[in-house]
């Protein structure tokens, strides 16, 4: 069931050293809990990264697919204060906007690093739905993801009540290809966007599912994923509209990037190449 964004208001910002950086910040709200800002999202030259952020919660969530929940955060003036070594494109940023998008963070995960490439029986058992990986690569084709170039490939790993690992994606403001809407190509697509296929640990799951045919499993989940997204998408842009102005043309834009149906089909074509190998 889909909900509007939720609202909060900053309080503080975190000046801890070993989570401070040029790339995010993180702020406790009212609400008690503790989001992330990315510098990816303040940037002036990319305004749609924001709209990519929140669209994709939503998204992924219609994919029963786990990402960190979203908050519209208020930032006064006075969360600024005591705050002399904020980078200065955040101080800028925070300054000039009302409304900030956070992501809220899980206090008890574990990131995603090369070393835990892992292609062992022992890790593939360690996971809750090792599927959710492929799904989210497949979610990544579709959705034209840039992201995923760093070693953590914006994944972490949560544990459920039963002591197994649930697998986050997170950062979804460079999707789309990064591009303006305007010049969103109905036709867009990029085998680099399936880099989580690349992992040994990925191949893993791809060679355990023996219980089913894969590709048959996977292109009625694409299939029925995309149809519940589209139908969504009026409801979305209503929750998102809000907070951040979504024009009609970008709207548009967007709903026929998604729901070309040559482009769903050949992404799905590539994809299945690549786990069939």
């Amino acid at each position: 069931m889909l909900t509007p964004i939720h609202i909060t208001r900053g309080i503080s910002i975190l000046e801890i050293p070993p989570i401070r950086n040029k790339s995010k910040i993180r702020i406790l709200a009212e609400d008690g809990s503790v989001y992330k800002i990315n510098k990816q999202l303040t940037s002036k030259n990319h305004p749609y990264r924001k709209i990519n952020e929140v669209l994709c919660c939503y998204l992924l969530h219609i994919w029963n697919l786990k990402t960190p929940n979203i908050a519209s955060l208020n930032t006064p003036p006075s969360i600024l204060n005591g705050s002399s070594k904020l980078p200065p494109a955040f101080r800028s940023y925070l300054n000039k906007s009302d409304q900030a998008i956070g992501i809220k963070i899980h206090e008890q995960h574990c990131t995603f690093s090369l070393l835990g490439d892992d292609p062992h029986y022992w890790s593939y058992k360690a996971l809750a739905s090792p599927l959710d990986l492929i799904k989210i690569s497949l979610w990544d084709g579709w959705i034209g993801n840039n992201g995923r170039q760093n070693t953590s490939k914006d994944i972490f790993f949560g544990i459920d009540k039963n002591q197994k690992l649930d697998i986050f994606t997170y950062n979804h403001g460079l999707t789309f290809g990064d591009i303006p809407y305007a010049f969103l190509s109905r036709n867009y697509r990029n085998k680099s966007h399936f880099s989580l296929l690349n992992l040994d640990l990925s191949k893993k799951i791809v060679r355990m599912i023996t219980d089913r045919d894969l590709i048959q499993f996977l292109s009625e989940y694409y299939r029925q994923a995309i149809d519940t997204s589209l139908f969504a998408l009026p409801q979305i842009f209503q929750y998102i509209n809000p907070i951040i102005p979504v024009s009609k043309e970008a709207r548009s834009n967007i709903e026929d990037f998604l729901k070309n149906k040559d482009r769903n089909q050949r992404v799905f074509e590539e994809f299945a190449s690549i786990i069939t190998k």
